[in-house]
């Protein structure tokens, strides 16, 4: 039976596995990357949308050539609606891109560098005692095995690596999006009803759009009422502005925000999505993905240990995450106070 070796094994090939791979194959590391899915061909749920301090952390990892080459469009005007007001907001941009070409030029600067990825194969059980894990490739059902020196979850919301070094499932939230057709040029946000804690959303791109609903409650076995619920949401949202949903929907889990694990062992690790990093209720992560990977990285590196260096941001996503429904009522009752009522 075949045995890999590295010095970190990373479970999870997005954004947040891509761009810890990428830091440490520039130090020289052996890295192994393992992605359940196509790597190449996968395309995550995302609304595709940063901020300024997105892009200046992605040029901080890998270097001012990554802004020509992701091109973000700048929207500065963003639309945001409750109980029939609208609120319009134009200051400081936000920028808009396919969220499969930010994942896809993390993915090739890793591999540039002589990243190995190993995709359509994931990892089925964790030996703490000995650092291995046994594997398989999903296609074949071949069963492999990985030396490592540690072993990193970036394999989302659902990580199995928490589920297998913990025991217990993540508590996620869910949201469903669907591209279309470009119906207008800025951003709208229009927030749930009922207490319900989320919103829906369309975001411009250069050539379509995304229209989406996201959901935050907390729960390890959501049920298909939830996605019922987002369903409806959305649809209401689509036909009160003449969207058409062309594509079929898609679904995913998103961290709930109020369960961050940042470590589960001496050599087990977790970042972005996997550990549970999240800004509620708008569903943001990016920055967390970076930031996570950076951290984890330089603690690797000889710098501040990980979970000491992300102690402040794994507060700060727990104190949102306990507030957010205060949060949101806050906002809602922003745009009642300060926006017009529309039809």
């Amino acid at each position: 039976m075949e045995t890999k070796h590295c010095d970190y094994l990373i479970v999870g090939g997005g954004a947040a596995g891509c761009t810890l791979g990428y830091l440490l194959r520039k130090a020289g590391a052996n890295v192994l990357i393992l992605e359940r899915l196509d790597a190449k061909q996968k395309d995550k749920l995302c609304a595709g949308m940063v901020t300024d301090f997105d892009l200046g952390e992605i040029t901080k990892i890998f270097g001012e050539e990554a802004l020509s080459a992701l091109d973000a469009e700048p929207i500065s005007v963003v639309e945001s609606f409750f109980g029939g007001y609208e609120l319009i907001s134009r200051g400081e941009a936000f920028y808009t891109m396919p969220r499969k070409r930010l994942d896809d030029y993390f993915l090739n600067s890793y591999i540039k560098l002589g990243g190995q990825i190993k995709d359509l194969a994931t990892v089925r059980k964790i030996n703490l005692e000995t650092n291995s894990a046994e594997c398989v490739e999903l296609r074949t059902k071949k069963i492999f095995h990985v030396q490592f020196g540690n072993l990193i979850g970036a394999d989302g919301a659902t990580s199995t690596v928490r589920k297998l070094t913990t025991g217990k499932k993540p508590r996620i939230s869910f949201a469903l999006e669907s591209t279309i057709p470009l119906v207008g040029k800025n951003i709208i946000f229009d927030h749930l009803p009922d207490g319900s804690v989320g919103y829906r959303w369309y975001i411009p791109h250069r050539h379509d759009a995304t229209v989406g609903v996201g959901y935050f409650f907390s729960h390890t076995n959501p049920t298909a009422d939830y996605a019922k619920s987002c369903r409806e949401w959305l649809s209401d949202f689509c036909h009160s502005r003449a969207i058409s949903l062309t594509q079929p929907l898609r679904g995913a889990f998103l961290p709930a925000g109020d369960d961050v694990l940042l470590r589960a062992g001496e050599q087990i690790y977790f970042i972005g999505d996997a550990a549970g990093l999240i800004v509620t209720p708008s569903g943001a992560g990016i920055s967390y993905v970076l930031l996570s990977a950076k951290k984890l990285a330089e603690s690797f590196l000889g710098g501040t240990s990980y979970e000491e260096s992300m102690q402040p941001i794994k507060e700060n996503v727990t104190n949102k995450a306990a507030k957010a429904r205060t949060f949101q009522f806050l906002t809602n009752l922003r745009i009642l106070k300060l926006g017009k009522q529309v039809e």
